[in-house]
């Protein structure tokens, strides 16, 4: 038998896209943990602070934590580059300028403080369909960010 207590997580966007049907689905089971992404189809980081102030709230009424969350950060092209992209963004725009991405890393770190989360989880960036693919110095500088 395991000694290690394990968290047993569940990414509520991947159950359902309604967030009640996701809380019923993760009770059900006996799980009292969720990862966060989006919400009733709309990104983590698009809700307001507000929004996510009322989450926290309907998911401790639920007796649920989370997680982590599963952040939009770094699911876009580097600097200038500008590409077709087919993955699921998850409703978000990748082509952003250094300002939206540092106010999209503060504003996701609020959320994370909000819902009590220490975990964020990122992306490793979109890769252009040609050229150079190292990171760039602006994403390196936004990882310290």
């Amino acid at each position: 038998m395991l000694k290690v207590k394990l968290t047993i997580t569940y990414n509520l966007d991947e159950v359902a896209d309604s967030l009640q049907d996701g809380i019923k689905f993760l009770k059900e089971h006996n799980i009292d943990s969720a990862e966060v992404r989006t919400i009733d189809g709309k990104n983590i980081a698009k809700l307001t602070l507000e929004e996510t102030k009322t989450l926290k709230e309907t998911l401790v009424e639920n007796g649920l934590s989370v997680s982590a969350i599963a952040s939009p950060l770094f699911k876009w092209y580097a600097g200038d580059v500008k590409s077709e992209s087919d993955a699921d963004l998850f409703g978000m725009n990748p082509f952003l300028s250094r300002e939206e991405k540092e106010g999209m890393i503060q504003k996701i770190v609020e959320q994370a403080c909000i819902l009590g989360t220490k975990k964020i989880r990122i992306f490793s960036g979109l890769k252009p369909d040609s050229g150079d693919h190292s990171l760039p110095q602006e994403e390196s500088e936004l990882l310290k960010y």
